[in-house]
């Protein structure tokens, strides 16, 4: 997931993410549901990339997974890993981070950021904690937060759309 290539990798990752959230509605919910989802890659989004209301009536528990009750907002963010060191990249991903997520953080009752770098140590805490600091109202609210580790890990559970990601990557077809 994190060595997406630079020249297709946005789009093929959003549309990675917007295949597990399906497929994670799909789990909970019942029925294969995609949420509303922005291809658009480099303009200003507001900080949603996708999002989706659980209807009251569903009673979807709080598991920390995809999908959980009320309104979640899923926000995308590829990075291309060869351009500089993880550290640096997760470091300008904290301050982009810090800059939308005030405006998002009103909107939603939790919030999914799915990255494709591999996030290790301490850094997921660092990127929460960045958003808690910015949003101090999102305290007790769900935050999750997934890198190129949990990404793979989901999509190793779903092996047909492991194989057309891996398909894409090694024809380089989209």
């Amino acid at each position: 997931v994190e060595r997406m290539p630079a020249d297709t990798g946005p789009i093929d990752f959003v549309r990675l993410c917007g295949a597990l959230i399906g497929r994670a509605l799909a789990d909970r919910v019942g029925s294969f549901t995609l949420p509303v989802i922005s291809e658009r890659i480099n303009v200003p989004d507001g900080g949603v990339d996708a999002e989706y209301t659980t209807p009251e009536t569903l009673l979807v528990p709080e598991t920390g997974g995809l999908i959980g009750p009320g309104r979640t907002v899923f926000q995308f963010k590829y990075r291309d890993a060869s351009a500089t060191n993880r550290s640096t990249i997760v470091q300008r991903l904290v301050q982009k981070l810090r800059e939308e997520f005030p405006r998002v953080a009103p909107k939603c009752d939790r919030y999914v950021l799915l990255t494709n770098i591999q996030l290790s140590g301490a850094q997921p805490r660092k990127l929460h904690d960045s958003l808690i600091d910015r949003a101090p109202t999102f305290v007790g609210k769900q935050i999750i937060i997934w890198g190129a580790a949990e990404i793979a890990l989901a999509l190793n559970l779903v092996p047909h759309l492991r194989h057309q990601t891996l398909r894409h990557r090694r024809s380089g077809t989209p």
